[in-house]
């Protein structure tokens, strides 16, 4: 009997991220003047966290984008400076795509509100402005 690879559905939600993402991002060209994406989602608890992110690293880098991962900021800082880093991070960025997950991250929380400050458009397989409710 075949075990099933509890990482199936973690991957397949990252592919139809990915597909979603592509769909959302068509008005933007990236030719020349390539969009910089700031991923937010869940890393504090989630032991996947880094596989989570570097396949939607990979596929976004895949679609043209410059990525800005923070699941590759080294270990062992408090997670007060993690925060700000990204917080940096995604204030460079043209776009934050937030991971299906992101509900479940305070930081990720703060990092959406920051980019709605800031007018970083905001994307993911599970975010809908108040626009798109309406």
């Amino acid at each position: 009997m075949a075990r099933e690879n509890p990482f199936r559905d973690m991957f397949d939600s990252v592919r139809y991220s990915m597909e979603h993402l592509a769909k959302q991002l068509n008005p933007f060209p990236v030719i020349e003047n390539k969009k910089i994406v700031y991923i937010a989602g869940k890393i504090t608890g989630d032991t996947c966290y880094y596989s989570k992110f570097s396949a939607a690293s990979d596929s976004l880098e895949n679609l043209g984008f410059i990525v800005l991962n923070p699941a590759t900021l080294p270990k062992g800082m408090e997670y007060e400076q993690y925060l700000e880093i990204g917080i940096t991070m995604l204030d460079q960025a043209d776009i934050l795509f937030l991971l299906s997950d992101y509900e479940d991250s305070p930081g990720a929380l703060k990092e959406l509100n920051f980019a709605k400050e800031k007018g970083i458009k905001i994307i993911g397989p599970n975010y809908k402005s108040k626009l798109e409710k309406d």
